[in-house]
Formats: C-alpha cells, sequence, structure tokens
C-alpha cells in the first residue's frame, strides 16, 4: 500500500491491551490536516459505521466498530499479542492505510 496524501492522516485506536473473549471497540480516523477542504469519495460504499464530521478547520471522519474475538472463519482467537490497522477504501488507486497499533489478549 501507499502512503496516503500529505493532507490525509489514518489512525487506529484500539485498547492496547484487553481480556480475553471481551469486545474490542476498535476506531479508524481520516483525518484532513491541510487547511483546504478535500473531497473524500469511498467508492459508493453504504459505511456501516458512526461517522464524527469536525469543524470545517480540519474535516475527521471516524468509523468504529467492534471485534468479538474471532477471525473471519468463526473461531475463538487464543490470547496473544495482535496488531489492529485501519484501512479505509476510497477512489485512490491504493486504500488509506493507518499504522498497525499492537493489540494484547490476556487470559486473565
Amino acid at each position: 500500500m501507499t502512503d496516503p496524501p500529505a493532507q490525509l492522516r489514518v489512525w487506529v485506536n484500539a485498547p492496547e491491551r484487553v481480556r480475553l473473549g471481551s469486545i474490542v471497540p476498535i476506531v479508524i480516523g481520516v483525518e484532513n490536516t491541510g487547511e483546504v477542504a478535500l473531497p473524500l469519495y469511498l467508492r459508493g460504499r453504504t459505511i456501516a459505521f458512526d461517522i464524527l464530521i469536525a469543524d470545517e478547520s480540519g474535516g475527521v471522519l471516524e468509523l468504529s466498530d467492534e471485534w468479538d474475538q474471532h477471525t473471519n472463519r468463526g473461531k475463538a482467537v487464543p490470547p496473544g499479542l495482535y496488531t489492529a490497522q485501519g484501512i479505509v477504501l476510497t477512489d485512490r488507486p491504493e486504500p488509506l492505510a493507518s499504522l498497525p497499533q499492537p493489540l494484547l489478549i490476556v487470559s486473565v
């Protein structure tokens, strides 16, 4: 994946440590750090997330969801060190991506 344009910053916020089996809240942010408004076309998809739009001095789009600690195939994950990364599909050739953030799942 390529780096996002200089005016857009993508970030992910998730807890650094959670208990095994608990819900993990995750927030993905796309922030316009420039002084000029930028259009962000999300390929016409319906976004199944909560959205917050900040004031015009630096727009922020927040997408949030929760992870139930199961794989894509429905199997519960074991305790261990994982990473959370935000990826937002746009009309650009490459998606916008945050840096990976560590996420430790502990059994007790």
